[in-house]
């Protein structure tokens, strides 16, 4: 990329975290300005920097990736003294969103120094980030964390025999469709799901979490329609080679940043490869997805599902 086009990137990238409204859709306009992350190699190098830095949002991995592809280890210049080390002076600082403020600036461990007197406590750091096992089975609070939170997100979940060769099947669901039960005002109430999960019994943990996974993407990618209250219908007309794509994007980022061993992996390395360029994803909303999905592998509350925010006739009743 030549300087003067860099500048010209690095300047739309500021105006872009600058932006609190519009910030997010700016993404993919970004990404078409540079031309080589059209490429496989590339793009799969991006998608690997978002999974390395776990510890951030995926929006703001994907800054930290575009904006320092040599980056390997950043933090605010506070969390840098913590550490033992202070940011040289005239260091290039990397641009990030913050919740409820503008941006906040990190530093690469590159552009810092030991402080005097002090000891580094970078390596200890480092260590314990690398520390987890990449390849590792679902840990099964995960699992039982992101069951737990399926009717949180307007998801009702049921299991069919051992038999067929899928784990998951996802459908939207329909009048018939048994009630989930939400907790609201001390009590619970009965509420029509949004969508129906089935899981075949017997599956291993770790297949069962990435069908899952993948599974929410086609809601969160906004592939399959729902529609029975306002804000739910956005759907989103994709070919199904985009479709799929996207799906193995959000599983292969949920995973990774997780270290959970993913079938995704073979799909970025036997399907990526072979391809002459990326089709045209919505890498915007594969972050919206991969965030929308993290937020489900923690405890949550129904003011944080999903449903609550997009179910206006339920929300008027907190």
């Amino acid at each position: 990329m030549s300087a003067r086009r860099k500048r010209h990137f690095e300047q739309e990238l500021f105006e872009f975290a600058q932006e609190d409204g519009e910030r997010r859709k700016g993404v993919d306009e970004l990404l078409a300005v540079v031309d080589e992350y059209k490429h496989p190699s590339q793009f799969l190098k991006l998608l690997a920097r978002i999974a390395h830095f776990r510890d951030y949002s995926p929006h703001n991995a994907l800054l930290i990736a575009l904006q320092r592809p040599s980056a390997r280890y950043v933090l605010t210049p506070r969390k840098w003294q913590a550490l033992g080390r202070f940011v040289k002076r005239g260091a290039c600082p990397i641009i990030a969103l913050r919740p409820f403020s503008p941006v906040m600036y990190l530093y690469d461990i590159s552009d810092t120094k030991v402080l005097p007197g002090r000891a580094d406590g970078f390596e200890a750091a480092w260590v314990e980030q690398s520390a987890s096992d990449p390849e590792a089975d679902v840990p099964p609070e995960t699992l039982r964390t992101l069951m737990d939170n399926l009717p949180l997100w307007g998801i009702s979940h049921d299991t069919f025999p051992t038999g067929p060769s899928l784990s998951v099947e996802l459908r939207v669901a329909g009048e018939g469709d048994e009630a989930i039960l939400l907790p609201l005002d001390g009590d619970t109430v009965p509420c029509r799901p949004a969508y129906v999960l089935h899981t075949r019994e017997g599956a291993p943990d770790t297949v069962v979490f990435t069908a899952i996974v993948q599974a929410l993407a086609r809601i969160f990618c906004h592939h399959l329609r729902c529609g029975y209250e306002r804000g739910w219908e956005n759907s989103r007309r994709v070919s199904p080679e985009v479709e799929q794509f996207e799906l193995q994007t959000v599983s292969g980022l949920v995973c990774r940043r997780l270290q959970v061993a993913s079938p995704s992996y073979s799909f970025w390395a036997d399907c990526v490869f072979e391809r002459r360029e990326i089709p045209p994803i919505s890498l915007d909303t594969v972050c919206d997805a991969v965030t929308e999905i993290e937020r489900m592998l923690e405890p949550s509350t129904i003011q944080q599902g999903y449903y609550l925010r997009h179910t206006p006739s339920l929300a008027t009743r907190t």
